[in-house]
């Protein structure tokens, strides 16, 4: 009998195995392939699930695929692995390269995916695989070879990479899909609407169409329907034009703690599973591991937000895998099982919230906005969310919106909802004008009228409330890299003032390469603004608070400052840690009781997200640490717990797994304990 639901399994292991036995067909001697010894360390791992290469992007297949009688493998390298871990009840997803294949490719290339002249997309940096297009008839192709494995493997699944065309509106212009896209759009000529809502639509309809027989395929034999594709629920920097539903699971590679931590925030909104991906090596198929630490740093990161670590594992062309990186690993995955109880069923604590985008378009121009202020919030130690576009506002008290982001009608209504029903918003320029060049869309929620915009590209802010110049700041104004709207007050109070150069800095004003100095005994002038409505307030920035300085990016100023503005806007939080910015804070609820994780990124590879513009912040590789141990980096942090917006009152703070019993301290409405030195991270329960 055919299943349709999702199983819940799929939202149940915490640590997932995506091998890369990547074997192309160049490669002679796989002497070392052992599927029974393969499957063994699979399970001395403790992986439950395990994602099984078919083909990758090279094409070559791994099983005897009767679409291919011309190309064979020796052995049948998928189904072994299946079956040998199947007898030892680990499930097998079968993972399938889509997008490349450079084995269909050369033998089809009219399944190509080309520009409006015939030519190939450039994909040099990938190795150069081939690009297949989905309206041709490679979509059957790779249907019928899916439907294949699901007759002949026990497998529980699909894994689908490169599911999409790409993110590009030169592409695709084959034939295939000027046919139909005319079709689908009804006598609408593709070349015509390059770059048109309607050729993005139809990008995401071949896409989902495929993914719905994909489905299909699974239910037609029996197996769990289960498809997952690379990217799913988040439109960063994949191959799709904007989020489609269709994958049982969210799915997304990180490769970084903090990138982990942040997705998983995102993917949580979803309330359905989702799996983030990292390696035990330094990336996808590659010979030198991470250390352990970062490793393990990676996997409760993932797990603390309910998700589960997908982590990829290098199986060399000839079938060798590494024992120490099986031993390692076995070590890790021990110690997040042993938190099982404490990971899964909760749900999130939440003041604040980031507003991410839901479209990959917009979202490459947006990412270095919103990414900076995930960093202000996570390196404040404030429980934050990131949001999917404006939607559930209400899990947080503070809702922020970054620079640049698209707020529509429907958008506006949610935030004025938000707003009137006791939210508060921190919206910061450039923010959407009526018409492209008239008042301000949310006018009413800012309280201040556009005048217009400055003509220089430095400014300076100077606070004149006093809780914005909190934990250390400077007195002088804070340099700003960013244009400034002109606004005139209506019915908002000015908390920070906005301060121009003494003279615009151009080529022939110029004393160095930054802003020329501030203006003395300015004018006032807005610069940060806070109107209150209804039962919430609105904070608005006419500069760019998260605009990143082109030529220097190490002013700590506006960090501090966007950090005071959030604190001014909360209020009370729910907790507050005394910590360096490398410690991230996480806080769950399970029943009575509240689970408390912390994350040292002392053991990450760098201080701040990576973007496109600023991957100078990325450092210079791993740091290597495990061997000088794992309590050099802190000190014993305080942790205050606010009792009346977490709902309890303490009677215990336990450290799993050491089980150590911290004292409680205070009374009233906070009470404060004082954590052992962090290392890479503890898990408190509070209770």
């Amino acid at each position: 009998m055919a299943i349709e639901s999702t199983p819940t399994w799929l939202g149940e292991d915490l640590v997932r195995g995506m091998p890369h036995f990547i074997s192309p067909a160049w490669v002679k001697d796989r002497s070392h392939f052992d599927a029974a010894a393969t499957a063994a360390a699979w399970e001395k791992i403790g992986f439950e699930v395990v994602h099984f290469l078919t083909k990758h992007h090279d094409g070559f297949m791994l099983w005897p695929s009767e679409f291919c009688p011309d190309d064979q493998p020796e052995i049948d390298y998928f189904g072994q692995q299946v079956a040998e871990c199947a007898r030892r009840g680990i499930k097998s997803i079968a993972y399938y390269s889509v997008g490349h294949d450079n084995w269909a490719g050369s033998k089809h290339p009219e399944w190509l995916v080309r520009d409006q002249h015939g030519d190939l997309p450039d994909t040099s940096g990938w190795n150069s695989p081939t690009w297949m297009c989905l309206s041709s008839g490679y979509a059957d192709f790779a249907l019928g070879q899916m439907e294949e494995l699901a007759r002949k493997y026990e497998i529980s699944g699909l894994w689908l990479d490169i599911c999409g065309l790409p993110v590009d509106e030169n592409y695709c212009f084959c034939d295939n899909c000027r046919r139909g896209f005319t079709e689908w759009a009804g006598a609408a000529n593709l070349d015509n609407m390059k770059g048109s809502e309607e050729m993005w639509q139809y990008k995401l309809h071949i896409h989902s169409e495929f993914v719905k027989k994909t489905r299909a395929v699974l239910v037609k034999h029996g197996r769990d329907p289960v498809v997952i594709f690379n990217g799913a629920g988040a439109p960063y920097n994949k191959r799709y034009a904007q989020r489609f539903e269709g994958s049982d699971s969210e799915s997304s590679e990180c490769h970084d703690p903090l990138l982990v931590g942040t997705i998983g925030r995102l993917h949580r909104n979803m309330h359905k599973p989702f799996e983030l991906l990292s390696c035990s090596e330094t990336t996808w198929v590659h010979p030198v591991l991470k250390p352990d630490t970062l490793v393990e740093l990676e996997a409760f990161a993932a797990t603390a937000h309910g998700g589960t670590y997908t982590v990829g594992i290098t199986h060399t062309p000839e079938g060798w895998l590494s024992p120490g990186n099986i031993d390692r690993l076995a070590a890790i995955t021990s110690k997040v099982k042993a938190n099982r109880d404490l990971l899964i069923g909760t749900e999130p604590i939440y003041d604040v919230g980031v507003v991410s985008s839901w479209d990959n378009r917009e979202m490459r121009r947006v990412m270095p906005q919103i990414w900076r202020w995930v960093d202000f919030v996570r390196q404040g130690h404030f429980l934050f969310n990131v949001l999917p576009g404006f939607h559930n506002l209400e899990a947080q008290r503070v809702v922020i919106i970054p620079g640049g982001l698209h707020i529509g009608d429907d958008d506006a209504d949610r935030l004025r909802r938000y707003v009137e029903g006791g939210g508060n918003l921190i919206v910061e320029s450039p923010t959407p004008r009526r018409g492209g060049d008239g008042g301000y869309l949310l006018a009413d929620l800012l309280g201040v009228e556009y005048d217009g915009l400055s003509e220089s590209q430095w400014h300076f802010m100077e606070p004149t409330d006093d809780a914005l110049r909190e934990d250390g700041m400077t007195d002088d104004p804070l340099m700003a890299a960013s244009t400034a709207d002109i606004v005139t007050l209506n019915g908002a109070e000015t908390v920070t003032n906005l301060v121009h150069q003494f003279v615009p800095m151009d080529l022939a004003h110029m004393v160095w390469t930054q802003a020329n100095a501030p203006q003395q005994d300015p004018a006032a002038e807005p610069g940060i603004t806070i109107h209150r409505l209804g039962k919430g307030s609105v904070a608005f920035s006419v500069c760019q608070l998260s605009s990143r300085d082109p030529k220097d990016d190490t002013s700590p100023w506006l960090t501090t400052l966007s950090q005071n503005l959030v604190e001014l806007m909360l209020g009370e939080r729910s907790l507050e840690l005394t910590a360096g910015p490398l410690v991230e804070v996480v806080a769950n609820r399970q029943g009575d009781r509240a689970i408390v994780h912390l994350l040292n990124h002392a053991y990450g590879p760098a201080p701040a997200l990576r973007t496109w513009q600023a991957s100078d912040v990325a450092g210079a590789g791993y740091s290597v640490i495990q061997s000088r141990g794992e309590t050099d980096f802190t000190a014993a942090l305080k942790l205050r717990l606010n009792v009346v917006r977490l709902g309890l009152k303490p009677t215990s703070v336990t450290v799993v797994p050491d089980g150590e019993s911290l004292e409680i301290r205070g009374d009233g409405d906070w009470v404060e304990v004082t954590v052992p030195p962090l290392g890479i991270h503890k898990t408190l329960v509070i209770e």
